[in-house]
């Protein structure tokens, strides 16, 4: 009989995701992003909060996983933020970054992300409901609520305000390390193959 140890397991698991949020702070600080809350300090939903230019909202969801586009780890985090998105005026909502440390099959995020294509965010947000529906909390429920009722226009507008980047523990360190670019970074990118991945370097200069 094997020898197990899920105590252990889930310290090691929680001190590898603390690892790669530290890596993905590194990496942001050093585009002169502001740190203003982290879920570890105080009990925030959101895993990181941070300001550029002292004003521009950014939310980080930060995952030391393989993500696919239409599994419940983003798919739910995905809904609950465009919940949110939705109540806020066009002059206050936030942007969101999710990073992860890699993704498979990239396609669909590329069509929605970067292409903006309304068919494939319209088959993103209905699963995005579903998946909300079938949690048992009651803020998640709510939020599928409050999805069914999104036009595209605010759908295209949270698209265009989210950004994707996949990259490892040691792709944030030593990006971190680099001189930044002249932008920053729209759309889905990977820190680990910058020429397999086409980075459009227009939304914020910093």
């Amino acid at each position: 009989m094997p020898f197990i140890s899920l105590g252990k397991e889930r310290e090691a698991l929680h001190a590898r995701s603390e690892q790669y949020k530290a890596s993905v702070t590194k990496y942001l600080t050093s585009r002169n992003y502001n740190l203003d809350m982290d879920s570890s300090v105080e009990g925030t939903y959101e895993d990181q909060v941070y300001f550029v230019r002292g004003r521009m909202k950014v939310i980080i969801e930060c995952k030391d996983t393989d993500t696919s586009i239409y599994d419940s780890e983003f798919l739910v985090p995905f809904g609950r933020h465009l919940a949110r998105f939705t109540r806020h005026s066009p002059d206050e909502r936030f942007s969101l970054i999710y990073c992860t440390r890699s993704v498979r099959n990239p396609e669909p995020f590329r069509e929605i992300f970067e292409h903006l294509d309304i068919r494939h965010a319209r088959t993103l947000l209905a699963k995005s409901i579903d998946a909300l529906r079938r949690t048992a909390n009651a803020e998640a429920i709510r939020a599928a609520e409050v999805l069914v009722s999104v036009d595209d226009e605010t759908l295209l507008s949270f698209m265009e305000k989210t950004e994707v980047i996949a990259g490892s523990y040691e792709d944030f360190e030593r990006a971190a390390r680099m001189k930044p670019p002249p932008t920053h970074s729209s759309f889905l990118q990977s820190l680990s193959s910058p020429k397999r991945w086409r980075s459009h370097w227009q939304r914020w200069p910093l």
